[in-house]
């Protein structure tokens, strides 16, 4: 069970990579906009990131979307704490209640942000698959809302829409683990999936494209009752030539005997290059299950030797 003591730093051992993350979602669909808040702790390193980043189909990169600030890192002030602090990229962080209600905020020379988070639902423990546990083994997801505005080059847009939020603990060395992907849509308080899904080949024979990943873990929220999901599959039947998911395809299964069958298609996209030792798509994807038209997401990321191969096999097919 996720209590409200979680939402704090936890006790933590000595490796000098011990990690506390936080990531807040925001979209308004209507205007295939996107962005989040994202933040990261490294206590025994003595540091902080946080920063803001949105993005529409104009611009899919960190130099070509609406606005990018992330990966500054500084010192570690002596008063924050997991959700309560200020970073001098601008960005500061309260928690109101925790679990409950978030401010976030974030002002720099052509961008200003003041969102409030809210919650729709209580937190839903997701247990981090073996493939995965690079992240850290510890993880919880949240259903919410974003409310509030953002101002970027002088056009203010209002948000108020769907919210995924996510906290993660514990050791994180990235680079070492699959490729994988994390995708979610929410099309009411009372209907949600999550998934996290992994190839199953081993690194050396996975194709990256082509091949469907396996479902290894998740929940579906159907009429408001909350079910783990423990098996199936998803398939992206169709990317960009550089290799970003474009559709995919999910039926899965969960504990009480139910199946999820989603299909979702790209409105937007974000190459994130937070992490150096990994490449990443940040996509917002509409989804249609259950009969339900729905909003979300698909992150995808894989190693950045992994891509490095997908990326130059393609050039010599194409004898560049």
């Amino acid at each position: 069970m996720i209590s409200a003591g979680d939402e704090y730093f936890h006790e933590r051992n000595d490796d000098p990579h011990w990690n506390e993350s936080g990531w807040f979602s925001f979209m308004v669909p209507e205007r295939q906009l996107s962005g989040m808040v994202y933040c990261y702790h490294r206590p025994n390193m003595g540091y902080s990131m946080g920063g803001f980043t949105a993005w529409d189909p104009t611009g899919d990169r960190s130099d070509s979307c609406i606005w990018y600030d992330l990966g500054q890192i500084s010192p570690l002030a002596t008063a924050t704490e997991m959700f309560d602090f200020t970073v001098p990229t601008g960005l500061t962080v309260a928690c109101v209640e925790p679990l409950q209600e978030y401010r976030l905020q974030y002002k720099q020379d052509g961008c200003e942000v003041d969102f409030t988070w809210r919650r729709v639902r209580e937190p839903f423990a997701t247990k981090v698959p073996d493939s995965q546990d690079q992240w850290g083994k510890r993880h919880y997801d949240q259903m919410g809302r974003m409310t509030g505005r953002m101002t970027v080059d002088g056009e203010t847009v209002d948000v108020d829409g769907w919210s995924m939020r996510d906290h993660s603990w514990g050791p994180r060395k990235i680079g070492k683990d699959q490729r994988g992907r994390f995708v979610w849509a929410i099309a009411s308080d009372s209907d949600a999936f999550l998934v996290w899904a992994s190839p199953a080949q081993a690194f050396e024979s996975d194709p990256v494209a082509g091949v469907p990943e396996k479902v290894v873990g998740g929940w579906l929220l159907r009429d408001g009752v909350l079910g783990t999901i423990f098996g199936g599959e998803s398939s992206m039947y169709e990317r960009r030539d550089d290799g970003a998911p474009l559709a995919d395809r999910i039926r899965a299964t969960d504990d009480l005997g139910r199946e999820l069958v989603a299909e979702g298609r790209a409105a937007n996209m974000i190459t994130w290059p937070c992490y150096p030792a990994v490449h990443s798509w940040f996509a917002h994807f509409e989804w249609e299950f259950d009969g339900l038209q729905a909003s979300g997401e698909e992150q995808e990321w894989l190693p950045i030797t992994q891509r490095r191969n997908f990326v130059r096999k393609g050039l010599r097919a194409s004898g560049r």
